[in-house]
């Protein structure tokens, strides 16, 4: 009976240890999950700012366009002409921001994922 009480005991300690193992190894993937879900909320943040600054700079060379035609009207001796409702002369940054934008999908829908996987992991935490 002794030897069977000691049989016992030991095997709870091992599928104890087992258990604990398991545990432990959920909180490591938690924390990893958020560790990614942080950097790729950073990368959203940066391909927000790379989209702004590519914004800026059509902006720019939209009138940067505008003064060098109407430097070459004043020369020529005609008025100055706004080209700002032009559509023709405006700059189109969608070719620039085509692949930011891609990216930025990307990662939103990743940091979608890891959120669902995080939440399925919420059970084994509470």
């Amino acid at each position: 009976m002794k030897n069977k009480a000691t049989e016992i005991v030991n095997e709870i300690k091992s599928r104890g240890k087992e258990v604990l193992s398991k545990v432990t190894e959920f909180f490591v993937v938690k924390q990893k999950l958020e560790n990614i879900r942080d950097k790729i909320r950073g990368g959203v943040s940066e391909t927000n700012e790379t989209l702004a600054r590519i914004e800026g700079f059509a902006e720019g060379m939209t009138a940067s366009n505008d003064m060098f035609v109407n430097s070459f009207r004043m020369l020529m001796g005609k008025e100055r002409k706004n080209y700002k409702d032009n559509m023709f002369v405006k700059i189109d940054s969608s070719v620039l921001k085509g692949p930011w934008e891609w990216q930025k999908k990307v990662y939103q829908s990743l940091e979608h994922h890891i959120d669902v996987a995080i939440d399925k992991l919420r059970p084994f935490f509470a």
